[in-house]
């Protein structure tokens, strides 16, 4: 301890005034110095964060390594490509049927066991969906996805929370369905448009944010840490918060291209999706986020705010783990003002491309969120817009 500190603590206390001659007194003293250290022995201290991996790239390529068919990790260095410093991670690739290649690097035996955040930043050539993968050792494989911009530095940051499940058929199991931190044996990075690529048809491939071709996509400064991200207020307990954006990213795909991000300030207030597009007669432009499935369990309604610059048919639309599709329609005002819009689960219909015709919405297995703007479609509209979301919120 601070000798002065001890001192001047003393002193505030009366401790100067005690004479030698008077036990008692030094006894009820002595009692009152015992209590302040088991105090000060009992008092929480706060947690001091741990950088559990940090990757500069600026003398090596921290251990990433191409993967699939048709990539090519390298390190780049030079201020142009590097968000700090000179050096960056270059992941080259192709966006193309019968191609799929992404990065990968190798995680030492529970190195992320405490971690509690992981961020970093992206550069890509263009507007796409990406994912990070957590790969649990001989067990699941757990995705987060999010959408970053052309030729523009994004800042990612995600909890594991944020990571869901892939249950495809060739998906390795999970007994517990619990993504385990101290389990994580690799990390990758893809541009999903590889992924859409595969389906063979091209138009919807495009549609689901593909760019077919070569690419480049930059990365750097890796933090992994033991430091939790902000969660903001705590929602009500009979609430469940599907999307506050308070991430710096977008973390949903976007069909039928828009320019994505998170935003803050009026008119919506606190973090919000932006989406600035063209209404094209015919053509539909939506956003998809992925959902664990049992999140919305118990729910009765979905609540968020929007506000739209011209008028706007909006589709809501829930799908489960059977590819059963369920939706809704509502209209935004197109004022450009916020409001809010509730939505009834129960108000849900089955969806014409549904594969589950004859079902019934079971929020215990709905994996997936899409709200799209409709008005080409349904009404011919020929109009660009801007178009925001937040607090999306469901409640019972």
């Amino acid at each position: 301890m601070n000798l002065l500190l001890f001192k001047n603590g003393l002193c505030a206390h009366g401790f100067t005034s005690l004479r030698m001659d008077n036990p008692a007194t030094w006894i009820h003293s002595w009692r009152l110095l015992s209590c302040a250290i088991i105090l000060l022995a009992i008092v929480p201290r706060p947690a001091v964060a741990v950088e559990l991996l940090h990757q500069t790239f600026e003398d090596d390529g921290g251990g990433w390594q191409a993967a699939g068919v048709g990539a090519k990790v390298t390190l780049a260095h030079g201020a142009d490509v590097a968000k700090e410093g000179e050096g960056a991670l270059r992941i080259d690739y192709t966006v193309a049927q019968g191609t799929m290649g992404f990065a990968l690097m190798p995680v030492p035996d529970r190195q992320l066991a405490e971690m509690k955040s992981i961020k970093f930043w992206l550069k890509c050539d263009h507007a796409a969906p990406i994912a990070l993968v957590f790969q649990e050792k001989d067990e699941g494989r757990y995705v987060a996805t999010f959408s970053v911009p052309a030729n523009t530095w994004q800042a990612v940051e995600l909890s594991p929370s944020d990571f869901i499940l892939t249950t495809g058929p060739d998906d390795p199991k999970d007994p517990d369905g619990k993504l385990e931190m101290e389990k994580v044996s690799h990390l990758g990075l893809i541009d999903l448009g590889q992924i859409y690529a595969q389906a063979g048809d091209t138009d919807l491939a495009r549609a689901l944010g593909a760019a077919f071709g070569p690419h480049v996509l930059f990365v750097d400064e890796i933090v992994a840490g033991s430091e939790a991200l902000p969660t903001g207020d705590p929602v009500k307990p009979e609430h469940v918060a599907v999307d506050r954006f308070l991430h710096p990213q977008a973390d949903w795909a976007c069909l039928g291209g828009a320019e994505l991000g998170v935003k803050r300030g009026d008119p919506l207030g606190d973090g919000h999706l932006s989406a600035r597009y063209h209404q094209s007669p015919g053509k539909i432009v939506g956003w998809i986020k992925a959902l664990s499935p049992g999140l919305l369990t118990g729910m009765n309604r979905l609540d968020f705010r929007v506000a739209s610059q011209v008028p706007a048919i909006l589709l809501v639309q829930l799908e489960d783990t059977l590819g059963g599709k369920y939706n809704t329609i509502v209209k935004a005002i197109g004022s450009g003002e916020s409001e809010t819009i509730r939505l009834q689960f129960a108000d849900f219909n089955v969806a014409d491309d549904s594969k589950v015709k004859d079902g019934h919405l079971d929020l215990s297995k709905v994996k997936q969120l899409l709200i799209a703007d409709a008005s080409g479609l349904v009404v011919k509209a020929d109009s660009d817009n801007a178009l925001l979301l937040s607090s999306i919120i469901a409640g019972k």
